[in-house]
């Protein structure tokens, strides 16, 4: 007996410390040393926003 799985995107993207919002006026980019934990809501798709300028990334370019 087989099964098939549906593979989705998550629904918000945090913790993680290869992602940081490439905004370079963000709080949360890593050139503030403001140590803000970067977060990243899905809109829709593969495209996500972040949480603190709302700036949309593809998943892609998210991680560094």
């Amino acid at each position: 007996m087989r099964f098939k799985y549906r593979l989705h995107m998550p629904p918000s993207i945090y913790n993680f410390k290869d992602v940081h919002c490439k905004n370079q006026a963000c709080i949360s980019h890593p050139s503030h040393f403001e140590h803000a934990l970067p977060y990243f809501k899905q809109v829709h798709g593969n495209v996500f926003a972040c949480r603190y300028c709302e700036t949309h990334h593809t998943y892609t370019e998210i991680w560094h």
